[in-house]
């Protein structure tokens, strides 16, 4: 059987709206699935790698970056209410297992866990 995932790339940039008018997109589209990313952004990120300069609409850090796109815990909960009006399954690629934990515990029925594609050309 084949299903069709339909990426929330980068979180649709931390805005929980889009997210939401992304997956009604999938939706209509014709998705079985729609896919987020989690990551623990203190484990996946080292203190020195988070202070370096980087320019981004969230700020001018690496750390203000990745937090900024990111979709915090209770923004996951809103995508998943909308997820589940609109009858669209979703789950998410983990970085990292605290973030898999997270997941797990939060949304216990979610029928799969992804490991991300770039976690696997790491050696």
């Amino acid at each position: 059987m084949t299903s069709v995932v339909g990426e929330i790339g980068i979180n649709a940039s931390g805005n929980v709206e889009t997210a939401c008018a992304l997956a009604s997109m999938l939706k209509e589209a014709g998705c079985d699935y729609a896919k987020l990313q989690c990551r623990d952004i203190d484990w996946c990120y080292s203190p020195e790698d988070l202070a370096k300069p980087c320019e981004s609409p969230w700020g001018t850090t690496i750390e203000a970056k990745v937090r900024g796109r990111e979709l915090s815990w209770e923004q996951i909960d809103t995508f998943n209410a909308h997820c589940r009006q609109i009858d669209l399954p979703w789950f998410a690629s983990c970085f990292d297992l605290s973030a898999l934990k997270r997941l797990h515990a939060r949304y216990p029925t979610r029928p799969y866990k992804k490991v991300p594609s770039v976690l696997g050309t790491r050696r």
